[in-house]
């Protein structure tokens, strides 16, 4: 998942070049500048490529597990999201006491 949405923020760019004489690809990336409040992804069972031996279009079934966590890193992030994930992440391994009463018909003692 994370190659793919890399491989979908990176494209190239033609134009003519008057000094080169010729035209120029230039490489364009868009790193994430904020994050969507949600984030919809679709999962295929199948992917189209081109076989190395042959060069013919081919499809492929992905056969190897999928896992749906997503972990925003690296080139994906723009700077200012950047090191707002890095302070994010840092505050992640803080532990938090429990959140619950004596009272609590759901919580359970052991008293049956």
């Amino acid at each position: 998942m994370y190659t793919a949405m890399r491989k979908g923020m990176e494209g190239t760019v033609k134009k003519k070049s008057a000094v080169l004489g010729r035209d120029a690809d230039f490489k364009k990336t868009s790193p994430l500048s904020r994050l969507p409040g949600y984030l919809t992804v679709q999962f295929v069972r199948f992917s189209v490529g081109v076989a190395p031996d042959s060069g013919e279009t081919v499809a492929r079934k992905i056969l190897k597990a999928q896992k749906a966590k997503l972990i925003a890193e690296g080139k994906l992030l723009g700077p200012k999201l950047a090191g707002a994930a890095a302070i994010a992440k840092k505050d992640e391994n803080v532990e938090y006491e429990p959140f619950q009463f004596e009272d609590d018909p759901t919580h359970c003692r052991g008293d049956f």
